[in-house]
């Protein structure tokens, strides 16, 4: 498949802006950097392939499966209620080699369920980050904050659109440093 501009990534997925995290320099502090985000197309076996490599590294745990399960069932959730699957991630990959994302610089991947409905809020299926840049348990590591840019660059892409997450019990303090607020049980809500 041809390349139409620089703005392309693997083939069909495409460069959409840059998003701040927070990198190591050389004395050991960390300090602000850009990160590429992109989307993938959930309709290009490329992109998919690229999907599930990523999400079958051992960085990803055990929700990397599900992830690529959530990928690949594209017409399998409510669509009365979210009519497009979406897949972003943040990458540190070279703007240079944009036809092939390396799997071991993408920090963060996640899904989306669109809402087109704009009274109605996008929902965020799954969201991981490389394990070894949570920021708990990033001591030492080349970069931080990979989650807070992952979910600042999603706010950013559907800046007048509502999100709600279901959330694990370890990620709840997280979420609510993006701005969500606890609804329902497991359920959070980020109001625009």
């Amino acid at each position: 498949m041809k390349i139409n501009s620089v703005n392309n990534l693997n083939f069909n997925a495409k460069f959409i802006d840059k998003a701040t995290i927070l990198k190591q320099d050389k004395s050991k502090e960390y300090k602000p950097c850009d990160a590429n985000f992109v989307e993938f197309d959930l309709h290009d076996r490329k992109d998919m392939a690229k999907i599930s490599e990523i999400c079958s590294m051992d960085e990803f745990d055990v929700m990397g499966f599900d992830l690529i399960m959530d990928a690949t069932y594209i017409d399998c959730f409510d669509k009365v209620k979210y009519n497009n699957k979406r897949c972003f991630a943040l990458t540190q990959e070279n703007e240079n080699n944009f036809e092939n994302i390396d799997k071991n610089k993408v920090l963060g991947i996640c899904t989306v369920y669109e809402n087109k409905s704009e009274d109605k809020p996008n929902c965020i299926a799954y969201f991981m980050t490389n394990y070894d840049y949570r920021s708990k348990y990033s001591k030492g590591e080349p970069y931080t904050q990979v989650g807070t840019g992952l979910a600042n660059a999603l706010k950013n892409y559907f800046p007048n659109k509502p999100f709600v997450c279901y959330s694990v019990p370890e990620s709840v303090n997280f979420w609510r440093k993006q701005g969500f607020k606890i609804v329902e049980g497991a359920l959070m809500c980020y109001e625009v």
